[in-house]
């Protein structure tokens, strides 16, 4: 993932773009917190995750994709979202951009939680 991240040309971008761009990096990262993202929120229907409810904060819940983000996306492949005429692509980017942050903290946050993060004694020696 690391050099996926040296590779994407950030300059110019702004807070919300960048949060846009992080997203669309985590979720095909071939690391541990990509296959976390990919086994966890990806490939799970939405169902089965409402069915696991529990008492504890975390892990908290989160969707894949918020409105904004799908509205976005179609806005940039050039096809209408219903209600979109009335924002602006500023406004719609900028929207999208917060809920990509908010949606990685959380994912971040729901990994570190989970342990899936702990390095094994093999890897530690690097």
């Amino acid at each position: 993932m690391r050099e996926r991240w040296k590779q994407t040309d950030w300059n110019g971008k702004d807070f919300a773009s960048i949060g846009i761009d992080l997203k669309v990096l985590l979720t095909t990262s071939p690391g541990r917190l990509g296959q976390f993202i990919r086994d966890y929120y990806l490939c799970r229907s939405p169902t089965s995750r409402a069915a696991e409810r529990v008492r504890d904060l975390l892990p908290l819940p989160v969707g894949v994709y918020t409105q904004e983000e799908e509205e976005w996306d179609l806005r940039l492949q050039g096809t209408s979202f219903p209600g979109i005429a009335d924002k602006t692509d500023e406004i719609l980017r900028k929207s999208a951009g917060i809920k990509a942050w908010l949606w990685v903290v959380v994912v971040v946050l729901n990994f570190l939680y989970s342990g899936e993060c702990h390095l094994d004694s093999s890897s530690s020696n690097r």
